[in-house]
């Protein structure tokens, strides 16, 4: 120990009389003199477009950033800045700096950002630790863009008072407090934005002051109501139905109070009422698999729509909703018995029909009206050869025609041509009159269709039509799409394939026209017959007008649907041939 000790001192004896030597002070010296030369040579070149190290902008560290770079940074952090105003522990507004007029030059930023200023240089270590974090920098104001801010949100600058509320809290009653309204002039709102800075990158409060208004209901006016609403939640209900009974937990009782209090001026004019919804949200939970019963299906038979006779399905059951909403709204807010019972009501068993359609007129007619339960359908049909039936279902009521109106524009159009008034090769919508009917009917082009009425006029389509008998229901001057009904169409096919509105060589090119038409997944798809038709599709419309060629008789049929399917025209259309044929 004593050796280790006496080595020690002569060590250390040793160094001291080694920096005591005037030579290694010397050196000593130059070492210590070129390492602060070359410290101050560094920072004496540190470029002057770069950020220092420990430098920040808007608690963004940019040391060593180019200007270049710090400018993007800096113009995106004043797209973010904003002015926020708040009033009665509310934010009142809160809008960017741009928005306002205030103008940070981004430009000045950078130059901030960056400045490490000559005297500083000749400070030994400076470049470790002159920069430093960058938050806030003046502003200039736009007083045109003040001014037209203020003007434009002059609603921004008041916020309503609100009245103490009542509200739920599991099982309580609690009063949530009032809010005093604010109000902020003009001129305060100015002066507050006429500050010395702004924080950049973030929201900068203005120092403003407001005028304060109390509301017209306060915490103290509800004390006697809250007690009044808490009595309410804290009642003992008990549901019973036959042998079960069940007790409603206090948070459920509450959850089940409406408390009314929107525009409220005294604390008088505040109801209380039942959600309906919650409590038998509960009762159903509750009870209904004791008490709900599916209801069964009466099957009912029917020839030609008489009734022949039934198989009665069973009764179903259900829990009485608004009988048992009455008792529980009469045990909690009105006093009455608090031990409810769970009322159930009969829920009569569906009505499935049976039908069946005798090949006759009636059966027709019959099955025509059937599809009343099938859908938004309207339905009109007409032999014209074999017994003559006809029979329609909601046939005069006014419909969408989609592109069945093609049909009456091209029998104008033919009707002037036989006239002598027009050509097939006159032309309209840059080509000829034969080539427009042709795309309208068969592909159910609109350009040409429209240009027809644009040069006739939709009104003189109109009074065409309602001097030949078709009723009021088929207009092309409605407000909305044009209009028809099954009935018109049913005329209009009935008049085309006699020949009594569109005749001879007119007859035979329209009719050429329909069978050729491209759209065939309706009537033609229900029928092995030649169809000559004309189709229709809008939206959720779907229409086809057909005259069918079927071996047992021609006949015409229009069927016009509204959110069904082209399979449902094809359907109606086979069952039709089936009753007729």
């Amino acid at each position: 120990m004593h050796k280790t000790r006496s080595g020690l001192n002569r060590a250390v004896k040793s160094g001291l009389k080694f920096f005591a030597n005037q030579k290694v002070k010397k050196i000593l010296i130059i070492i210590s003199a070129s390492l602060v030369g070359m410290l101050l040579l560094v920072q004496l070149f540190y470029p002057r477009d770069r950020a220092l190290l420990g430098t920040s902008l808007a608690a963004q560290e940019v040391s060593g950033w180019t200007s270049n770079d710090i400018k993007k940074l800096a113009d995106e952090l004043y797209e973010k800045s904003t002015i926020e105003v708040g009033g009665s522990g509310r934010v009142m507004l809160a809008r960017s700096l741009s928005a306002v007029g205030v103008k940070i030059n981004t430009s000045e930023v950078v130059e901030e950002v960056t400045n490490y200023p000559l005297w500083a240089r000749f400070i030994p270590s400076s470049v470790f630790w002159y920069g430093h974090a960058h938050n806030e920098f003046p502003g200039s104001i736009n007083s045109k863009t003040l001014d037209k801010f203020v003007a434009d949100n002059e609603a921004s600058f008041v916020t309503a008072a609100e009245n103490a509320r009542l509200a739920i809290d599991g099982a309580k009653v609690k009063i949530v407090k009032e809010v005093q309204g604010a109000r902020l002039a003009a001129d305060q709102f100015k002066s507050g934005v006429k500050r010395p800075s702004y924080k950049f990158g973030s929201s900068t409060t203005l120092d403003v002051k407001f005028v304060f208004s109390d509301p017209a209901v306060l915490s103290s006016d509800l004390l006697a109501k809250q007690k009044i609403v808490q009595a309410m939640a804290d009642k003992q209900i008990s549901l019973k139905y036959q042998d079960k009974t069940v007790a409603a937990a206090p948070e459920a009782v509450a959850s089940w109070l409406v408390i009314g209090q929107d525009d409220i001026k005294s604390a008088d004019d505040i109801s209380v009422d039942i959600n309906q919804e919650a409590a038998l949200q509960f009762v159903h939970t509750e009870f209904d698999k004791i008490v709900a019963k599916a209801a069964g299906t009466t099957e009912v038979f029917l020839t030609d729509g008489v009734e022949q006779s039934r198989k009665p399905g069973p009764d179903g059951q259900a829990v009485d909703d608004g009988r048992v909403a009455a008792d529980i709204r009469s045990a909690v807010v009105d006093g009455g018995d608090t031990n409810v019972a769970v009322a159930a009501k009969v829920i009569p068993a569906k009505i499935k029909n049976n039908h069946t359609f005798t090949k006759s007129q009636r059966g027709l007619q019959a099955y025509l009206n059937s599809l009343a339960d099938e859908g938004d359908i309207r339905v009109s049909v007409s032999q014209l050869g074999g017994s003559g039936w006809s029979a329609s279902y909601r046939g005069g009521e006014q419909a969408t025609a989609a592109s069945t109106y093609k049909l009456y524009v091209v029998a104008f159009a033919l009707d002037q041509i036989a006239e002598g008034k027009l050509s097939y090769d006159d032309q309209v919508n840059g080509t000829s009159f034969r080539e427009c009917m042709s795309r309208a009917i068969i592909k159910s082009d609109n350009a040409c269709p429209e240009a027809m009425l644009e040069k006739f006029g939709r009104s003189t389509v109109n009074e065409f039509l309602y001097e030949k008998g078709y009723s009021r229901a088929t207009t092309f001057t409605h407000s909305g799409a044009t209009q028809t009904s099954a009935n018109d169409l049913i005329k209009i096919l009935t008049s085309i394939e006699r020949g009594d509105l569109v005749k001879g060589a007119e007859r035979d090119f329209m009719l050429g026209l329909m069978r050729s038409q491209v759209y065939r997944q309706g009537v033609p798809a229900g029928t092995s017959a030649t169809v000559a038709d004309k189709v229709g599709f809008l939206y959720g419309y779907l229409n086809d007008a057909a005259i069918v060629y079927h071996p047992g008789g021609t006949y015409v049929l229009s069927v016009m649907t509204d959110g069904l399917s082209w399979g449902k025209i094809a359907e109606i259309t086979r069952k039709i041939e089936g009753i007729m044929y």
